[in-house]
């Protein structure tokens, strides 16, 4: 069957399936080609720690959450413990140390072969570590669907604690279609009894629908891999009858595959008029196609749009009780909470919308039946979508506070104008005259300027005035001036140390200040600012950003449909072409090409 279906792919020049069929014949003649064998589970269920207690180097990232689409091929039996990193462009990397393999490096490597120089596994078997299935990047999903057609056997693998999920179940019974066999792995069986571990395996056995061909029961933490290596021997001893059967398989679905290029051809092929035809109904589908893709986008563009006003109003809802939480409390620096708690729910829900959206694309994958294909949505990348236009430009801080400074300023001075009179005695009326400035006779600014700036005035003065009477009461009043402006010094000192006593940044003075007046003015001042900077600014920032993101969405999908249709009627379109070019240009050759094409068919079905 391989053979001949090799030649009729070479005869009709499917170029792409006389390759795909080329590297099965590859296979079959090679006595040491390898088995490929993945390892499939949900994220978390053990499958990197299964491999590292395979390998002598014990060195893959276990990471704590998916962060890689990449495939770790483990190679057994190497010389010495490498890897070869393969990028997306084609090119290729060795990295002597296996540790430093990082997966939030790996983002642009789909497939990192790996080389260990262990002997528990068969040289001639190839583990291969794939993406979790409850992984919620689109990527991870996708890479490890692309990938199972390599596969030639897989090992399921599912935590002893959790038995078999829904969507390990739901993969296994897909995968099993394709007649490649199945085995299961249960892990961490540490954390159960021997007895308990043996009636797990046997109510799986008893109650799966699943063809398995065998269950083991590991403890990768206790090295407890004994069960595992000795079914992967069991997989070697039975490596040609799997790959001839999995091979078979292959060749069946390519068969199909030409059969349907064939029929497409013949019912086009009739005549060159029937080819113009074909040729224009190809034409007349895409633009159905278009139009179907228009209306469709509408529908998503409805349900984004009524998503991003969803995600918007509960980011207006958490971030208002979330500041007024932060404002109506005590804090030594209000901006700096209210920032964090700004970028936290705003990243917060930036991950709700892409969730939503993921949902909402592979309901309309699973949903829409018809000439539109929809597989491409799930592959659009959400990873770039970001929150970039939120600024915060209010100041919580001193919000109701913008007088303290000078209340602290004419309460000291109030106090110290006080003491200084009440140590002068009975003193000349001058004297008594600057009871008067210090104390309620003057403002707080005003006994500043007694208190300081009226020395020198006095002293100007002074040097005018002749009368001997009014040069002593000047002399009097500038001794008193002196010694306010010792007492406001030392006052200050004093006011600092207390502070600093305390733990306060400013002094007791300040401290009182700001304490008295936080409840009258500061917590009512914070509450009005962060209301009309959410309503006027944030909020609005928020849903602008969301919107420009949806829009950008909304371009993503619609290219990805467009691009998924044209490429799949022009590809036709170019096969039909060629066809008409034959007919035009050698009626015999036309007509020979059209008996190839019926025998071609007929001796297909035959195999």
């Amino acid at each position: 069957m391989l053979q001949k279906l090799i030649e009729i792919s070479h005869k009709l020049e499917f170029a792409d399936l006389e390759k795909r069929l080329l590297t099965i014949e590859s296979t079959l003649n090679n006595g040491q080609a390898e088995l490929i064998v993945p390892l499939v589970g949900e994220f978390s269920a053990g499958k990197t720690t299964l491999v590292n207690a395979l390998t002598d180097s014990k060195a893959l990232e276990c990471a704590s959450k998916p962060t890689t689409a990449s495939i770790y091929a483990i190679h057994f039996g190497a010389s010495h413990s490498h890897a070869v990193v393969h990028n997306v462009d084609g090119t290729s990397r060795e990295v002597v140390d296996i540790a430093q393999l990082k997966n939030d490096q790996l983002a642009d490597c789909p497939v990192i072969d790996v080389y260990d120089t262990s002997r528990k596994v068969p040289e001639s078997i190839v583990i291969v570590d794939t993406p979790g299935l409850s992984s919620q990047d689109i990527k991870h999903r996708q890479t490890l669907v692309d990938f199972l057609p390599q596969a030639d056997a897989v090992i399921l693998v599912s935590d002893i604690n959790q038995q078999m999920t829904k969507g390990l179940t739901d993969f296994a019974t897909t995968l099993a279609l394709s007649k490649r066999p199945l085995y299961l792995t249960f892990t961490q069986c540490d954390t159960k009894s021997q007895a308990d571990v043996t009636a797990a395996k046997e109510y799986l056995l008893k109650n799966t629908e699943l063809p398995l061909n065998g269950v083991v029961c590991v403890s990768a933490k206790t090295d407890a891999i004994d069960e595992l290596c000795s079914l992967l021997l069991d997989i070697q001893r039975d490596k040609t009858t799997i790959l001839t059967r999995v091979n078979e398989e292959r060749c069946k679905m390519i068969a199909q595959e030409m059969v349907a290029r064939i029929d497409i051809l013949l019912d086009s092929s009739k005549s060159d008029t029937s080819i113009n035809d074909a040729i224009r109904e190809q034409e007349v589908k895409l633009n159905r196609i278009k139009r179907q893709i228009n209306s469709l986008l509408d529908t998503i563009s409805s349900d984004l749009a009524e998503i991003q006003r969803s995600v918007s109003r509960q980011f207006e809802d958490k971030i208002f009780e979330r500041l007024d939480s932060i404002v109506a409390g005590k804090s030594s620096d209000y901006d700096s909470e209210a920032i964090s708690t700004i970028n936290n729910t705003s990243s917060l829900l930036l991950n709700e919308f892409k969730s939503q959206v993921i949902d909402l694309l592979g309901n309309k994958v699973r949903e829409t039946k018809g000439t539109v294909s929809l597989e491409g949505l799930q592959s659009i990348d959400l990873s770039q979508l970001a929150i970039t236009g939120l600024s915060y430009n209010i100041n919580l801080n001193v919000a109701g506070h913008e007088y303290d400074g000078a209340l602290a300023t004419g309460l000291k001075i109030a106090a110290v104008a006080g003491a200084v009179v009440a140590t002068a005695g009975a003193a000349s009326p001058a004297v008594a005259g600057g009871a008067g400035i210090g104390g309620a006779g003057l403002t707080g600014g005003q006994a500043v300027m007694v208190g300081a700036d009226i020395l020198d005035t006095v002293t100007d003065v002074g040097s005018m005035i002749s009368n001997k009477r009014t040069v002593d009461r000047i002399n009097q009043a500038v001794k008193f001036g002196n010694k306010f402006n010792q007492n406001l010094g030392a006052f200050n000192d004093f006011n600092a140390q207390v502070g600093q006593h305390m733990g306060q940044s400013k002094g007791l003075v300040e401290s009182l200040v700001g304490f008295v007046t936080d409840k009258a003015m500061g917590k009512p001042q914070r509450r009005r600012v962060i209301h009309q900077y959410i309503d006027t600014s944030l909020a609005p920032t928020f849903a602008a950003e969301l919107r420009r993101i949806t829009t950008e969405l909304r371009s993503s999908i619609s290219a990805t449909l467009n691009n998924a249709a044209e490429v799949d009627c022009l590809e036709l379109t170019a096969s039909l072409q060629a066809l008409q070019r034959d007919s035009q240009e050698q009626i015999a050759a036309f007509e020979q090409r059209i008996k190839e094409l019926k025998e071609c068919k007929q001796l297909i079905k035959s195999l």
